[in-house]
């Protein structure tokens, strides 16, 4: 991908100008066609320049940073048992507070079944988006990187550490995407705690200076983040030319909107700039800009290292690099130091981008033609269970596909050591974890679903086939009154 266009379609430009220099936000009006790295988008008086993102760097999240103060939280504890174990009366408002999600911030559940079907329907390209493109090109920001080597997290020279935070992380979205409520806001509340821990810790024991401005993990990043997982992958599924309509883009901003909220996001943030999907869209544009000004360009380059030879891509680290490059464009690729993978991956990533178009679409052409095969949705479904399978097995105990727990150990001394901040692996008291014959079962199943067009493509050519035979070898019905009518002459 070269460059692409954020915002209405009948905005976008004829062309997109390569000559277009970024400049301070603060100079921009309405109307100017702007452009950082490979995106453009034009801006106007709903985007937020670098002084309005970064007020909202001052504000942490006071009512999680109070729980902790409360109960006492200490590094490398599992806060959520304690939470739900605690009869005390500010920590029983707080999680009735996180819970219940205000009406207006709600989505219908229209809106969460259509979320969730789209979801499961194209889950391979959008982890894949994950991966490579929100948490590859957030990680750049040179605002987070204080964080990041404080507490060690994704930036370990040990690069299967990485991997392992980033399946960690994979676990999260599919928890609050595909399986109950109360399993979603269960998970989210642990990382918020853990966020809350973290903030806690280094406060008391870095200097600001080294913090950089405004508190860690501030609103500024729980909303950047936040738009990274929700808009950066429609971007890129629109970009693939897969499937996205404009309800599909309401629904997933509406469910995301109730994540924000679990992770403790203001309500006034996600008032404004989640209330739609144009909304989350131009908050994302002006986040992203910001961002890559002067980005941090060796993090993603750790980042897109981690998941090489990782399924269910498998591929070599020219791959993924090139998976990058072709998600984010070749322009930002550059800015955020992402090397190109060479001719080979070229041609590996595009075979990729058209396998994914053709099931997405084989889906549709299925479940419009043959609708009781329910095709589709059965492929849909098997694709999220293998999906938790994987996460299971390459974050938890192997023998027994238990789930991992958010439990980083923080290093105030930024001592390089795995043992530090290491993410322990517990059975999780919501999931029942699968047995190895059931995941056998599930991937047979899987295998069997994706026989079953090239089955029923066969059957439709023999059937063609034998059709045309028979009318090659018959007379024709006028031919047949012709020699009818002869043989009665004579």
């Amino acid at each position: 991908m070269s460059s692409y266009y954020v915002g209405p379609a009948h905005l976008r430009p004829s062309t997109l100008p390569d000559d277009i220099e970024s400049q301070n936000s603060q100079n921009y009006i309405p109307g100017d066609l702007v452009r950082i790295g490979s995106m453009y988008f034009h801006w106007t008086e709903k985007h937020l320049d670098s002084k309005q993102l970064k007020q909202m760097r001052y504000e942490g999240d006071p009512d999680a940073d109070e729980i902790v103060q409360i109960l006492d939280l200490r590094k490398g504890v599992d806060a959520l048992p304690i939470l739900l174990a605690s009869k005390n009366p500010t920590v029983l408002m707080f999680m009735e507070a996180a819970k219940t999600i205000p009406t207006h911030l709600q989505a219908t559940k229209e809106q969460k079944t259509l979320a969730r079907a789209y979801f499961a329907r194209l889950i391979g390209p959008l982890l894949v988006v994950l991966g490579h493109y929100s948490l590859a090109g957030g990680f750049s920001s040179q605002e987070i990187m204080p964080v990041l080597k404080a507490t060690n997290y994704l930036t370990s020279p040990n690069l299967a550490a990485v991997t392992r935070r980033l399946y960690e992380t994979t676990q999260w979205v599919m928890d609050v995407m595909t399986r109950d409520e109360s399993v979603g806001w269960e998970a989210s509340t642990r990382v918020r705690l853990l966020h809350a821990q973290v903030r806690t810790r280094l406060l008391r024991s870095l200097p600001s200076a080294a913090l950089g401005e405004g508190v860690p993990i501030n609103q500024q990043h729980m909303a950047t983040t936040l738009a990274a997982f929700s808009v950066l992958p429609i971007w890129c599924m629109d970009n693939l030319k897969l499937r996205t309509s404009q309800k599909d883009k309401e629904a997933c901003i509406a469910v995301w909107r109730g994540i924000g909220h679990w992770m403790g996001l203001s309500q006034a943030i996600l008032e404004t700039h989640f209330a739609s999907w144009g909304a989350a869209e131009t908050y994302a544009a002006s986040a992203v800009y910001h961002h890559n000004v002067a980005p941090n360009n060796t993090q993603p380059a750790i980042l897109v290292s981690a998941l090489a030879n990782q399924p269910p891509l498998f591929g070599k680290l020219p791959f993924h690099f090139e998976m990058a490059r072709m998600l984010m464009g070749d322009k930002t690729a550059d800015l955020l130091g992402l090397p190109t993978g060479g001719y080979r991956s070229w041609v590996g990533v595009r075979l990729w981008c058209c396998t994914v178009w053709i099931l997405d679409y084989l889906a549709l052409f299925l479940d419009t033609i043959f609708p009781f095969m329910r095709w589709g949705t059965r492929h849909a479904d098997l694709q999220v269970k293998l999906v938790q399978y994987l996460i299971a097995w390459n974050v938890g105990n192997k023998k027994r596909f238990d789930v991992t727990k958010f439990e980083l150990k923080f290093d105030p001394d930024n001592v390089q050591n795995e043992a530090n901040t290491q993410l322990h692996t517990k059975a999780s008291s919501n999931c029942r974890p699968p047995n190895i014959d059931e995941v056998r079962r599930t991937r047979r199943r899987y295998i069997q679903v994706m026989l079953e067009p090239v089955a029923l493509s066969l059957l439709v050519m023999v059937v063609i086939y034998y059709l045309g035979a028979a009318a090659l070898s018959t007379p024709s019905r006028m031919g047949q009154l012709f020699a009818f009518s002869g043989h009665t002459e004579v």
